[in-house]
């Protein structure tokens, strides 16, 4: 980092996922001070980029009132990395429609005023005949 950058505190919720572990790895590197928001964050972060900081809150991404304390807790940024387990295929899109509504019910009950970023899949867009590219046949459920 330069000196004329700034250090960002940025929130990131789902730290340990793939998504996740990428945004923190690369905003640490940027000298970044990260604040890690899940149900069991990471309590450090073992990395050899480390030039920002770590730190964890643990939170469960659908109670809306502690995600809302977490929110305003003055973050320059908050980076949604957020997605339902893997383990329980069946209520995979309903947990994941259930914590989003969460997390954006917080949002604005919030005095969050910086920037919020959410990172998504490719699954909700629609191909040429109409259906969810999760929908088709040719999906590739092995890449989780």
């Amino acid at each position: 980092m330069t000196s004329a950058q700034k250090t960002l505190k940025v929130a990131v919720l789902g730290p340990s996922g793939q998504c996740g572990q990428c945004v923190v790895d690369e905003l640490l590197s940027r000298g970044h001070n990260v604040v890690g928001i899940s149900r069991n964050p990471p309590k450090t972060w073992g990395t050899n980029l480390k030039t920002g900081s770590y730190s964890s809150q643990s939170v469960d991404l659908h109670d809306t009132a502690s995600l809302v304390r977490a929110f305003s807790d003055g973050f320059d940024a908050i980076v949604c990395a957020f997605a339902p387990p893997l383990s329980d295929m069946a209520s995979l899109y309903e947990k994941g429609v259930e914590g989003h509504a969460a997390i954006k019910t917080a949002l604005l009950a919030s005095d969050h005023s910086g920037s919020f970023l959410i990172i998504g899949g490719a699954g909700s867009l629609h191909c040429a005949d109409r259906r969810q590219l999760v929908d088709q046949d040719d999906f590739l459920y092995s890449w989780w």
